[in-house]
């Protein structure tokens, strides 16, 4: 007999589940454990009970009897991430006003604006409308936020916004993990163009297609800082942060794939690649800070950019500042 596996042949119920081989059932999870998570890969099903409320129904699932799914079962029970699944409709006005702000059409004149929001309604509809956003949240306790780095176990991930945010004032923090709808994977064929028999699309459609990727990002992250704010503040006012991360705020990109080993990304369908780039490519990996009271200063991504006076990695103002 070995740990993850037990079998009680003696047992009044044995075999509980008529689909497994007898001679390779285990026992050990008699009660599964994954009973009370809302998302499991077994196989159960739903059923409407006496007081009309949704009741679990595992008679037919075995999948903690297969021995094979020991590891699995582990797995999932040490996940902690939350996923929240939300429809773009629901971000719509939102991504809609920031989009409007990406392609200036307020500077625009009255035909050309109207062409090129009908373009972009047409694109919204099309792909869009009928998507979900997933999001995958984490928590991590507050003492991992110190002066000036995050210290994850023996990792220390370097931040600088946060030498201007005092460890005293932080409640908890938050990873948070989602991607845009991929338009390569599903796009209407009734927007695309036949052209020397290849199958193209527009120009104006590609750039609104991935204008609508850019601004239900931001809407994201800015949906996720209210939902932090609602769900923290039950009790008391908390204050939630900016969303920042690799690559902004002073903290580096070369941290991002040893965050990928510390949150399961894939649950929120995201991976890092070998050379450290996100997959989808339109995919956010964030944090998020609980506070008790309000920032002294404005966080607005490089608007009032917070990482260092040379700027991020990423910033021509960094690369102007190495020159000098």
């Amino acid at each position: 007999m070995h740990s993850n596996y037990y079998c009680n042949q003696q047992c009044e119920y044995f075999p509980c589940h008529d689909n497994v081989d007898k001679e390779a059932f285990n026992c050990l999870f008699c009660y599964c454990p994954l009973y009370l998570k809302p998302i499991c890969p077994g196989t159960s099903r739903y059923i409407i009970g006496a007081a009309g409320q949704h009741i679990r129904d595992c008679s037919s699932c075995s999948f903690p009897h297969i021995p094979a799914n020991y590891d699995r079962i582990m797995a999932a029970l040490m996940d902690s991430m939350e996923l929240v699944t939300v429809r773009v409709s629901e971000l719509y006005e939102a991504a809609r006003a920031l989009l409007v702000s990406y392609a200036s059409l307020e500077q625009m004149g009255g035909e050309e604006r109207k062409l090129q929001e009908q373009e972009a309604d047409r694109v919204y509809q099309n792909r869009f409308a009928k998507e979900h956003l997933f999001f995958g949240l984490q928590s991590f306790d507050k003492s991992c936020v110190k002066d000036g780095y995050f210290q994850f176990g023996e990792e220390r991930f370097p931040c600088q916004m946060l030498s201007r945010i005092s460890p005293s004032s932080v409640q908890r923090g938050y990873f948070a993990v989602f991607h845009a709808p991929d338009w390569k994977s599903s796009y209407d064929a009734s927007v695309l163009n036949e052209k020397q028999g290849k199958q193209k699309i527009e120009l104006l459609t590609q750039y609104y297609i991935e204008l609508w990727q850019n601004a239900l990002l931001d809407a994201g992250r800015n949906w996720i800082s209210m939902y932090l704010t609602r769900k923290e503040g039950v009790r008391a006012p908390v204050y939630v942060t900016d969303s920042f991360g690799p690559g902004f705020y002073g903290m580096p990109v070369t941290v991002l794939s040893k965050l990928a080993e510390m949150i399961p990304m894939e649950r929120a369908g995201v991976c890092v690649t070998e050379t450290g780039a996100l997959l989808p490519q339109k995919s956010l990996v964030c944090l998020y800070l609980i506070l008790s009271q309000p920032l002294p200063f404005s966080m607005q991504d490089c608007a009032s950019c917070l990482g260092s006076k040379e700027g991020c990695v990423n910033c021509a103002t960094y690369h102007r500042g190495n020159k000098q």
